[in-house]
Parts: structure tokens; sequence; C-alpha cells
């Protein structure tokens, strides 16, 4: 009986146990779904009365100055007369800043010189001016002489001062070419790219003024390759980023303040010569792209980047503890070399 107890209690347990339904394992997770992409954005570049972009298409136009004839198309203008040399020489001038008397004859003491020196086309390499008036009085004279004369907005103009004043000389003198509005001039034997205003919001005089940004930096990239097969000079107001006590960027409290986008600009693309002017104690010479090394003066190089110096004749005490009182330089691209040689007025070195 005893037997017969456990057994008829065991029934009822064995039974439930078998009527239990098997635990469902739990449903596996979803993979999550990734989130859609993010729509583009558009990099933010400057405005147009800085700097036109390069590629867009514009209306034709042809420009003659003297013997030499130009086509323009939008943000590109080419030069359709040849001449039977190799060689392009530009007489360079920077940091006119005011049309005083003094620095208006200083210009004239630096055009005979360009004209002695040969150029055949003149840069005016940022602060041209305080004001439209004082920008179409210091590049009047400039454009008498008969040359084609690129000049670039740097960080003193406003920029629509700027773009009245250039607009009102080229009405007289057709040769007169705002590196702002065209990019990429490629001349009978080089190019010259631009890059209009500065890097350092922080440095510009006017709160209209033109200020680069790394978009455009990046944009200038397309302008260096349409410019193939030419030698490239770049030319803007203010530096590259550099090394040392001699470089182009290299300021009286001993620090170098060039823009380094722009020097990893012209190391990448493989850029060999350029102008910049902004840093005026660091006037009068030429070095390699990374500033270590300088370049002598007539001497062909086949790296050459060049601060003319400025013209104002308001003293000025440079790195090297001269003084300047005024000051232009001349540069010649000749195949893959280029020279330079620079013109200080007298009386302010000591």
């Amino acid at each position: 009986m005893q037997n017969h107890r456990k057994i008829a209690l065991l029934v009822p347990l064995l039974v439930g146990l078998g009527c239990q339904k098997t635990a469902e394992a739990p449903p596996a997770k979803e993979t999550p779904k990734a989130p859609p992409p993010a729509a583009p954005v558009a990099p933010k570049s400057t405005d147009a009365a800085c700097i036109t972009a390069y590629g867009v298409d514009g209306e034709k136009s042809t420009v003659t100055v003297g013997p030499r004839t130009f086509e323009r198309t939008g943000a590109k203008l080419t030069e359709t007369s040849a001449d039977p040399d190799d060689q392009a020489t530009f007489g360079v001038l920077a940091n006119i800043k005011e049309d005083t008397p003094e620095n208006l004859a200083n210009i004239q003491k630096a055009l005979a010189f360009f004209k002695e020196s040969q150029a055949d086309a003149i840069l005016v390499v940022g602060d041209v001016g305080e004001s439209e008036s004082q920008i179409a009085n210091a590049l009047t004279p400039i454009a008498e002489t008969g040359l084609p004369v690129f000049v670039i907005i740097g960080n003193r103009e406003k920029k629509g001062d700027f773009n009245n004043a250039v607009a009102s000389v080229a009405a007289k003198f057709p040769g007169v070419i705002n590196l702002g509005q065209v990019r990429l001039v490629s001349l009978d034997d080089v190019a010259l790219v631009s890059l209009p205003g500065y890097h350092d919001k922080a440095y510009l005089h006017a709160e209209d003024g033109c200020q680069y940004l790394p978009a455009d930096v990046d944009a200038t990239k397309s302008v260096i390759q349409a410019a193939a097969p030419k030698t490239v000079v770049m030319v803007s107001h203010g530096p590259p980023k550099q090394e040392g006590s001699e470089s182009l960027d290299r300021t009286l409290e001993q620090a170098n303040v060039g823009d380094a986008a722009l020097a990893a600009l012209l190391r990448d693309s493989g850029v060999k010569f350029g102008v910049f002017a902004n840093i005026q104690e660091a006037g009068g010479r030429a070095t390699d792209l990374t500033g270590t090394k300088l370049v002598s003066p007539d001497k062909a190089s086949p790296e050459l980047f060049l601060n003319p110096g400025a013209i104002d004749a308001v003293s000025w005490k440079m790195n090297d503890q001269t003084r300047s009182i005024g000051m232009a330089a001349v540069l010649s691209i000749k195949g893959k070399e280029g020279t330079f040689k620079t013109f200080r007025i007298p009386g302010g070195e000591d």
C-alpha cells in the first residue's frame, strides 16, 4: 500500500510537469539600421566681392594693353599675344597704404626702377589705400606706365572701396586687372594664381575687409591645376607659414605668423614661386618655401618666394635692424628658375 501511495502522489506531479509549456526563446534582436547619411554641407567660403569662384562661366571680353592682347572668360585672363623670349619680368609694389605726397613720390621712383629693369608688367600686392579715392590715386600713376597692372586686395582695404577704385581706374586703363575677380592670369611665359585678402580676421583693418577661408585655399588647388603647364607664381598679400628668423612671415616680435594652410597648398601643389608682402619688417628678401634658406639677389633659383617690402615712406624698423622709408622689387621668371632684385629709397637704411 505504501508503494501505491507514493505512485499515486507522483502521478499528478508528473502529469503537471508534462503539461508545462516549453519556455519560448526570446525574439532575436534586430540589427539597428544605420542612420541615413547627413546631407552634404556646402563649405563656407568668402563672398564673391572678395574672391570670384574659378570655373564659373562668364562673358568673354578682350583687353588690349599696348602691343599685348588678352581674352577674359569668367575668372581667367589669357594672353593671346606672344613675344620671342621665355621670360616674364614683374615690378612688384606693396603696402602703399596712403596717397601722401611722399608715397606718390616713392611710387614714381620705383616705377623708374621698373622701367630700367625692363619690367613687362606690375604686381601691386595689397594694402593699396584706406579709401576708394586713396586707392584710385595710388593706382593711377602705376597704370599710366602703359604696362599690365595686376592688383590684389590686402588686409587694409574695404572690399567695396577696393573694387570700386580698381574698376574706376580700369575704365581709363583697361590693363588694370583686379586679382579678386581674375584668379588665373595665363601670360605668354608664366601664370599668376591669386589668393585675395588675408587669412586672419583679427588683422583686418576694416570690418568689411576680405578674409579668405580654408575652403578658399582648398578651391585654389583647381586654379593651380588649370594653369598647367605654365610655371605658376602665387600672389597673395599674406605669406605662408614658414620657419626661422629669415622667413617672410617673421615679425619684430620674433614670431612666424604666416598661414599654414597656404604653405600646405604651395607644398602639395608643387608651386615654386610666389609674392607676399604683409610683414613689412621681413621685406626686401626671398627664401625657399620653408623660409630657412635665403635666395641671393640676381642668382637664379628653382624656388623663390619674395617679400618686396613696403613702398610706404613712413620709417619702419626691419628685422635686420635697419630702417626702411620705401622699398620695391623686380621678379623675373625664366623657364623654371627665378631671380629678384630689390629697390630701396635711399636715406632710411641706418
